[in-house]
C-alpha cells in the first residue's frame, strides 16, 4: 500500500484529497504523505472509513465515515435470533452512516 501511495502522491497528477476504504489505510496514507513533506489537509485532505478509536488521537485527527458498527452488529444479530425462534417474515433496516470531520480534511486559510 505504501508503494502505491508514494507513486500516486509523487506522480504528475497529484490528488487534492483521498478517500480510503478503511481508517487503517488512511493512517498509512497520512504517514506516507507526511514523509513526502505534504501538509494535511492543506496539501492533501484524507478521509477514512470505520471511525475507529485511532481517528481521534491528536497525531491522527482523521476524518472518517462512521458506519455505526456496534449498532449494525446489534441490528444484524437480532433478526438472526428471531429467525432461530421461528420468525418467517423478512425485515429491512438501514443504518445511516455519518461523516465525523476532523483535522485531516478541514481546510484552513494558508
Amino acid at each position: 500500500m505504501q508503494i502505491a501511495t508514494r507513486r500516486l502522491l509523487e506522480g504528475p497528477s497529484k490528488p487534492e484529497a483521498l478517500f480510503c476504504w478503511t481508517d487503517f489505510i488512511a493512517l498509512e496514507v497520512i504517514s506516507v504523505a507526511t514523509e513526502l513533506g505534504l501538509r494535511i489537509p492543506q496539501d492533501l485532505a484524507i478521509v477514512g472509513y470505520d471511525n475507529t478509536m485511532y481517528c481521534d488521537f491528536a497525531q491522527n485527527g482523521l476524518t472518517s465515515v462512521d458506519q455505526s458498527g456496534e449498532l449494525l452488529g446489534l441490528q444484524s444479530a437480532r433478526p438472526v435470533i428471531e429467525r432461530i425462534r421461528g420468525r418467517a417474515e423478512a425485515e429491512h433496516f438501514v443504518v445511516t452512516p455519518r461523516v465525523v470531520a476532523r483535522n485531516s480534511s478541514k481546510r484552513r486559510a494558508v
